[in-house]
């Protein structure tokens, strides 16, 4: 490449490597400021969040049961809660508590009766000897309660009803209505069968 002719700068071609070097340069630095966004952001650890704080609302039986009433045996070592409004009856080994007249069409009263378990069959809630009338409907868990839940018909009454064991000693908490075709009808009388059973608890 020519730069002088006869003593004289040719401009022309300083111009053209002038606006090379431009390119070059320019090109050049591009990519090193892209390169060196890569190195940071692969570099740069990840932001840590703090948990959202999420607002829940108090569960419907938790607001049900809040001004429930405690009944506490200390002879047998146990309390369980019930509606306020009920009537409780208690004898030596036989609780009989009574919603109002007008609350239940089916249910005439609701009951907890304390017994001596008669066989580790029983205890375990698998088949054995039932009187007449009595059959056992299966296992269920309810709360921190492992249960046997069973039923007994005779005539025109019907009781439901789950046993806790606690060593050989059983503890029926149920309700006793008038002879029915179907748990459906007294789904309601169930559900708050099932919070105080949630409820029951064994002092320590």
């Amino acid at each position: 490449m020519i730069l002088l002719k006869k003593g004289e700068t040719n401009w022309k071609y300083i111009l053209i490597l002038l606006i090379l070097a431009a390119i070059v340069g320019g090109g050049i630095l591009i990519y090193l400021r892209n390169f060196e966004r890569e190195i940071s952001s692969f570099l740069k650890f990840p932001e840590i969040k703090k948990p959202e704080k999420i607002e829940t609302k108090k569960p419907k039986t938790e607001k049900e049961i809040a001004n429930w009433k405690t009944y506490r045996n200390e002879e047998y070592g146990f309390e369980i809660k019930y509606p306020k409004d009920w009537e409780i009856k208690t004898a030596r080994d036989l609780i009989i508590l009574t919603p109002p007249e007008s609350t239940f069409k089916k249910t005439k009263f609701f009951f907890l009766r304390i017994r001596q378990v008669s066989t580790p069959e029983e205890a375990l809630c698998l088949p054995f000897s039932l009187p007449s009338g009595e059959k056992i409907l299966g296992k269920v868990t309810i709360s921190d309660h492992t249960v046997c839940k069973m039923e007994f018909k005779a005539e025109e009454i019907l009781e439901i009803f789950y046993l806790i064991v606690r060593n050989d000693r059983g503890f029926d908490i149920g309700l006793k209505a008038d002879f029915v075709n179907s748990e459906k009808e007294i789904k309601e009388e169930l559900r708050i069968l099932e919070q105080m059973i949630s409820n029951f608890r064994f002092l320590e």
